[in-house]
């Protein structure tokens, strides 16, 4: 009995021996390079890979590009050490435990070069930590030397740790990342170093709308939109274009061009949003942003070089996406400047010749011009006994064009200011609800009421929402002040209703 137990046992040792053997030996061997076989390098820089797989061993080279690549193994810590030699494709082969494993790099040079550091003025009571992110964007595009077709963007996976905000007589410094991107060139990712400063700088009024809002839809390239702005004249400038989803992708670009022999500074206040094909998002994210800098006064000092430019905008716009913005600028010098809203080719110089044709369509009106005093104040009185009051804006009369008559038809652009006096004449506690309605179209809304932001939700015509409340105590008297403008991709006029419980 004990010789058959110790039979079966030697003949359980040798089946798990074999069966173990045939399990490595039919194990399949894998090599790659941080888990692919294809890279991309940068031009004339060295970067590092892992040697990812099972195969274990030493490990030997074939450069088959040599006068592309240089190749060098690092067996300690396991991996593979690429140099950019020459701009094009090379390869080579990885060889490890009998595994062969061919590997393809290209080469390219880099999307653009960074600027190590910027500095800037802001002014802002205060200056919010998405503002002061916003503003060392423009900078740094401004300080950037982007290759054709290339864009800087905000790095949005690396955590931004700026300031939560910036008191006027403040100055701060933090780091901001960013990257340039491109379908042709390699990608360039940095922090940059932002020094800024809060100062407070005056300024008056604007005195004249702007809007490129014509054509809305962009079928070819040209210019949209070029003005020159005086110093004695303030401009709010609108602008509002999809590029045509049946089209090919286009380069955005807003610009400030100094014609003179001295440098300009201009106080801005900008909001912007796009490209992204969300008609209703792009002019709404676009007002909350500029309501919240108009609202707080916060602006960037730009200073343009003698025969200089500054570029605020330029974006790659796909087939039906929408870019718009709602901006303010201040000349505080004594020189004026030009302004050119433009879509084309990306970095193809464009001159007067190229400004398209300024087709009117009376049964699709979409505003372009310039307009006079777009700053609409009114004041109102409400007592709670008096059932609804009803506000309407964007209503006729519209602005015309200073020179063609042309109207801004929904007033967009304009600022609207309602100075509403709220009176409970009653000796009982009263609320007064404040709604939003659309009047002919789909439409939302931005509006700041005593300092405070609101967003209205996407609305049909005749319907409301709510906006707020107000809690009147017996016999109290109430001030609102409203600011408010219509925004792009919105049907305007609407109406705010006031309605006591």
């Amino acid at each position: 009995m004990k010789k058959l137990l110790l039979f079966f046992f030697i003949l359980i040792i040798f089946y798990s021996i074999a069966y173990g053997d045939n399990k490595v030996s039919s194990e399949i061997l894998t090599l790659a390079l941080n888990g692919v076989n294809e890279i991309s390098i940068p031009l004339h820089e060295t970067m590092i890979f892992p040697i990812t797989g099972n195969a274990k061993g030493s490990i030997s080279i074939e450069n088959l590009s040599p006068h592309i690549i240089n190749v060098r193994a690092d067996e300690i810590a396991n991996n593979i050490v690429i140099k950019g030699l020459l701009d094009g494709q090379g390869s080579f082969v990885l060889v490890r435990n009998g595994i062969r494993k061919a590997i393809y790099v290209a080469v390219r040079e880099s999307a653009g070069i960074l600027p190590e550091r910027v500095s800037f003025t802001v002014t802002g009571n205060p200056a919010t930590k998405d503002f002061l992110k916003d503003a060392a964007l423009r900078v740094i595009l401004s300080k950037s030397r982007l290759k054709p077709n290339s864009y800087l963007l905000f790095d949005e996976y690396v955590p931004f740790q700026g300031p939560a905000y910036l008191s006027r007589g403040e100055t701060k410094s933090f780091e901001i990342p960013v990257k340039i991107v491109s379908s042709v060139y390699f990608p360039v990712r940095e922090n940059v170093k932002v020094d800024v400063t809060n100062k407070i700088i005056n300024s008056s009024e604007v005195a004249l709308l702007m809007i490129s809002n014509r054509p809305e839809k962009i079928e070819e390239d040209g210019i949209l939109f070029q003005e020159e702005l005086q110093p004695e004249k303030p401009v709010r400038l609108l602008y509002y274009h999809q590029n045509s989803p049946k089209s090919f992708e286009r380069e955005f670009l807003i610009k400030f061009t100094n014609p003179s022999r001295k440098a300009i500074d201009i106080k801005l206040i900008s909001g912007t949003s796009g490209p992204n094909s969300d008609v209703f998002f792009v002019g709404h994210k676009a007002t909350v942003r500029f309501m919240e800098d108009y609202s707080s006064d916060a602006s960037q000092i730009i200073t343009i070089p003698p025969r200089g430019e500054f570029v605020l905008c330029k974006s790659s716009m796909k087939p039906g996406d929408v870019i718009g913005g709602l901006l303010e600028i201040h000349i505080l010098n004594d020189n004026p400047l030009l302004v050119t809203v433009q879509a084309g080719q990306p970095d193809i110089a464009m001159s007067s010749e190229d400004i398209l044709p300024d087709d009117f369509d009376p049964f699709r009106i979409h505003p372009k011009g310039i307009f006079a005093n777009p700053n609409i104040s009114s004041e109102t009185y409400y007592n709670v006994t008096e059932g609804e009051l009803s506000i309407p804006f964007g209503v006729s009369p519209w602005l015309p064009d200073i020179r063609t008559g042309a109207p801004n038809q929904g007033n967009y652009g304009v600022i609207y200011k309602f100075n509403i006096i709220l009176n409970n004449s009653t000796s009982e506690s009263k609320t007064v609800k404040l709604y939003f309605s659309p009047v002919n179209g789909v439409a939302r809304g931005v509006l700041i009421i005593n300092g405070i932001l609101y967003e209205t939700s996407l609305l049909r015509p005749g319907k409301t929402s709510i906006i707020t409340d107000f809690n009147l105590s017996p016999r109290e008297r109430r001030s609102l002040k409203i600011f408010t403008t219509p925004q792009s991709g919105s049907a305007y006029p609407v109406k705010l209703i006031f309605k006591s419980d």
